[in-house]
């Protein structure tokens, strides 16, 4: 049986609904996980924390009170030396397959 147009039409508007539902999740997520610190202004760093058996980048968040710029630097520095610093991953470096 072969591809109609129909099917294929109808093939193609599941893939852009999944798209954006998978772009709404993100979304969300970032506004969840993110925005509440930032449109607040409060000082944030984020250190990396390690990959994902994929071989995707894993990273931590810290969030300090109001004027605690000094201090929350100071910590991941502390952190930094302790845990030691992860290389950054290659440009361009395919991706371990998953399975």
């Amino acid at each position: 049986m072969g591809v109609t147009d129909e099917s294929a039409e109808r093939a193609e508007m599941n893939a852009q609904a999944a798209v954006q539902a998978l772009a709404r999740g993100l979304v969300t997520a970032l506004a969840r996980n993110i925005a509440p610190g930032s449109t607040a202004g409060l000082p944030c760093l984020v250190l990396p924390a390690g990959r994902t058996r994929a071989g995707l980048p894993v990273s931590l968040e810290l969030d300090g009170r109001l004027g605690a710029d000094r201090l929350l630097l100071g910590i991941g520095l502390a952190l930094e030396e302790v845990l030691g610093c992860w290389p950054a991953p290659a440009v361009g470096a395919a991706l371990p397959a998953t399975g």
